[in-house]
């Protein structure tokens, strides 16, 4: 009995150099997203190890730091090797979304490489047998996808319970009370962020997968929130922590940062900088 497979989550590039090649590199930048929601993971763990430097921050020190460093690197290769091995493209493969990849896009199959996940097979009476070996590549993705997103919010909420209590001590400073909220503010937008870019999309596009439905231009927000995070991510401690936001505010409006005095001195012949470090309590 023929079978027609069903194209959904495909992840193509023009070829240019070879296809085992270009398939290798593809499987590699989907790595570098599971490096990131990694290393995502291992930020909030120091977050939290940072609020208690006596006795969780020394986890971060010395040759323990290699572990933590480690934990990026068997993500990117696990999620690689599971994309390259379990997502392979096939002639079979091919000559099934040959036509559907000419008519949204027209892009002959011949002139790229990709790699793709297809859950169900589809014979001619419409019944659709599950891939198992999609299906299991599809949830181990899922597994590192969900392990990260535990981590993050366990520990952004273990930080947000340390830092309210610690607004709650009247044994502090109003300026330190005062600085202490502005980091909890800074927290909450901080897990928001990679949430709307790197999470949201990603389930998105593997509930699409699951649930057979095409997802078309939707597909791109995943490559954008990739990009867009690490340019988000530090702004909420930028803007609302006041001394950061005024330092950059006045770099940005008056041309120097607070505690740096810049001075120019022209002569006819040259221009030089002469700098003075001020001193500010």
């Amino acid at each position: 009995m023929k079978l027609r497979k069903k194209i959904k989550n495909i992840v193509f590039v023009e070829i240019k150099t070879t296809k085992f090649i270009d398939s290798i590199l593809i499987a590699i930048y989907g790595g570098l997203y599971a490096c990131s929601i990694a290393l995502l993971g291992v930020h909030f763990i120091y977050r939290y190890g940072s609020l208690d430097s006596v006795k969780k921050f020394r986890y971060f020190e010395g040759y323990r730091l290699i572990y933590w460093g480690m934990i990026p690197v068997i993500f990117t290769v696990f999620w690689s090797f599971i994309a390259y091995f379990i997502f392979p493209q096939s002639s079979e493969y091919n000559e099934v979304i040959r036509a559907e990849l000419w008519e949204i896009y027209g892009i002959n199959i011949d002139n790229i490489s990709y790699i793709g996940e297809y859950l169900f097979d589809e014979n001619i009476q419409g019944i659709q047998p599950i891939m198992f070996k999609s299906v299991v590549g599809l949830l181990l993705h899922s597994t590192m996808i969900s392990a990260s997103m535990f981590t993050v919010f366990y520990f952004g909420f273990v930080c947000y319970l340390s830092i309210r209590k610690s607004l709650k001590s009247k044994s502090k400073s109003s300026s330190t009370d005062r600085l202490q909220r502005q980091y909890f503010y800074a927290l909450v937008v901080q897990t928001v962020i990679p949430l709307i870019c790197l999470y949201i999309p990603i389930l998105i596009a593997f509930s699409c997968a699951i649930t057979l439905q095409n997802i078309g231009g939707f597909s791109k927000v995943v490559s954008i929130g990739m990009a867009l995070y690490p340019a988000l991510d530090p702004l909420p401690t930028l803007l609302i922590v006041k001394s950061y936001r005024n330092a950059l505010l006045n770099m940005i409006f008056r041309g120097k940062i607070i505690g740096l005095k810049v001075s120019s001195v022209i002569e006819p012949s040259k221009t030089f900088h002469r700098v003075s470090i001020v001193n500010k309590i």
